[in-house]
């Protein structure tokens, strides 16, 4: 007799049986199917390292030694993703920072595929149609964003929280609360901010179909007595408490921290109006974001109001998980208009009414989790009409096959900017990547350096200590307060010393070095200097301003 397919693919020799029979299932199948498309898209759309792995990977690695760029600023700063240094910091003791970065990629996209795939099935029954809305959100992304959230490319901390938040979404859709609870809670331990954003978007799904969910098989008969439920009810609370404690205990200490009111309100208008406008001031967002996800949203309430009239024609009710998704979805509308209410201005930041107040509720990313939501339950939604308007014979099915192949190459094909986390063009970033090269090999281990504002990648590559540098900028108010002197203190010192005679002297660099501890600095454009540089190339000048 002829094997099966299923059995063709599994009867791999060294597998044992019983690994073959676990692949063979379909789940398993679609898993790993859904794990391949994020793990392509990953690898075409950003290059090891992305735009934010050294922010977080050399983080991860100072927590587990912190002898490695000892005296850096920002790596000595606050903790508040301690969770992802945990989980994946160990490993830069055995491999480098490359490996590590990989290796962090696989494990959570596995998540983000796994809570697609419990999310997309309540709706989406079968691998071709999770594979393609899958998809079509990735192009989603790939083309436009509320206020500069992604899902997936490099990795960081939120990328396992919105994976979890998935996996809790399609979790409490069937009424397992406790699950979700836990699953939310550890969301909330990767990222505190994507977790709790995303708790209260789950509340508000099952506050808006409320009376369905309740009466969910895994919820019971829906009767019984009202300790009894408090009871369940109150083991919900216990374990997203407990999951997510890991996270917000750093996070919590962090908002505490013990400053004056004027530094605290320092730290949050530097972070809100200079650090993180892009993300934080919806006055900072354009025009054409705001209509395109007006479109979306638009293209949400088509397929709400068409879904609807094409189960009345069948006699049939609203899928549960689709009012669930709906409600998860308006939730997050909501947080984000009250973030544009707060942020809605007509003059200067300062002349706002309770200014203070709503500069504080600003900094909390009060657009995030629409930004994600809306393109990812418009993907699924849209496929999910899709399949009840017209069901699927054996030749539709192929051409969604070939639809989505298709799709997916094109995707993988295109020019993604995110390939180039550095945005040097090719002969830059090669004399960058030479000037890190000689400065981890002929400095110091304790030298601490300066470099120019497009320092990409520095600690990465060098493995030296910056004294300070723009895109690493702490989260505690203390530390963005100091981070911003450092900033103006070189803009200063850079100013003065050059209007006097156009040169910077010796005398000037060596007094740059007594005031800061700054053992050599590179520079790009600065310049020019009195004395020679140590180190050069077609870009770059590297000079010891403490001349032994």
């Amino acid at each position: 007799m002829k094997p099966s397919s299923a059995e063709t693919s599994t009867s791999a020799p060294g597998l044992p049986a019983r690994l073959r029979k676990v692949l063979a299932r379909p789940e398993w199948t679609g898993l790993c199917t859904l794990w391949g498309i994020l793990v392509a898209w990953s690898l075409a759309r950003a290059f090891i390292p992305g735009v934010n792995e050294p922010h977080y990977f050399c983080k991860a690695k100072y927590w587990w030694n912190p002898e490695w760029c000892a005296g850096d600023f920002f790596l000595a700063s606050s903790n508040p993703h301690l969770v992802f240094y945990l989980t994946f910091g160990w490993l830069t003791r055995f491999f480098s920072l490359e490996i590590t970065a990989f290796i962090a990629r696989l494990l959570s996209l596995l998540v983000v595929a796994r809570g697609w795939q419990v999310m997309s099935r309540l709706l989406l029954p079968r691998l071709d149609l999770q594979a393609l809305a899958l998809v079509l959100l990735l192009l989603c992304q790939s083309l436009v964003n509320f206020s500069g959230e992604w899902l997936v490319g490099g990795v960081e901390s939120k990328v396992l929280a919105y994976g979890l938040g998935f996996w809790a979404i399609g979790t409490a859709a069937t009424g397992k609360g406790i699950q979700a609870a836990c699953l939310l809670g550890g969301a909330t331990s990767f990222h505190p901010l994507v977790g709790i954003w995303l708790t209260l978007c789950v509340l508000g799904g099952v506050a808006w179909s409320w009376r369905d969910w309740s009466s969910l098989p895994s919820r019971g008969s829906g009767q019984g007595s009202s300790p009894r439920y408090l009871r369940q009810y109150g083991g919900i609370v216990t374990c997203w408490l407990l999951w997510s404690l890991p996270g917000l205990i750093p996070a919590l200490w962090m908002l505490l921290e013990p400053v004056s009111p004027r530094t605290r309100f320092a730290g949050d208008y530097l972070q809100v109006y200079y650090r993180l406008k892009h993300h934080l001031d919806p006055m900072e967002f354009p025009w054409w974001r705001y209509a395109a996800y007006a479109g979306m949203g638009l293209l949400v309430w088509v397929c709400h109001i068409r879904m609807k009239q094409t189960v009345q024609r069948q006699s049939r009710e609203l899928p549960f998980a689709w009012k669930f998704m709906i409600g998860v979805l308006l939730i997050s509308v909501l947080i984000a208009v009250t973030g544009v209410l707060l942020g809605l201005r007509f003059g200067l930041p300062e002349q706002m009414p309770a200014f203070t107040l709503r500069l504080k509720l600003l900094k909390f990313y009060p657009f995030r989790i629409f930004d994600l939501l809306l393109p990812v339950l418009l993907s699924i939604l849209a496929c999910a009409y899709g399949l009840a308007s017209s069901p699927s014979s054996e030749t539709r099915a192929k051409k969604l096959r070939v639809l989505l192949a298709s799709l997916l190459l094109a995707g993988l094909l295109s020019p993604f900017p995110a390939r180039n986390s550095s945005r040097l063009s090719d002969s830059k970033r090669q004399a960058w990547l030479e000037t890190c090269d000689w400065i981890r090999t002929h400095t110091p281990p304790d030298a601490l350096i300066q470099t120019p504002r497009l320092a990409w990648g520095f600690k990465w590559f060098a493995e030296r200590a910056e004294y300070v540098n723009y895109k690493d900028c702490p989260q505690e108010s203390s530390g963005i307060v100091e981070w911003n002197r450092r900033l103006l203190l070189l803009r200063e010192w850079g100013q003065s010393s050059h209007a006097n005679d156009q040169v910077y002297s010796r005398e000037e660099t060596a007094d740059l070095a007594s005031r800061t501890g700054i053992a050599y600095l590179v520079a790009d454009r600065l310049g020019p200097f009195a004395q020679p540089p140590v180190f050069r190339n077609q870009y770059y000048r590297v000079y010891a301003l403490r001349e032994e």
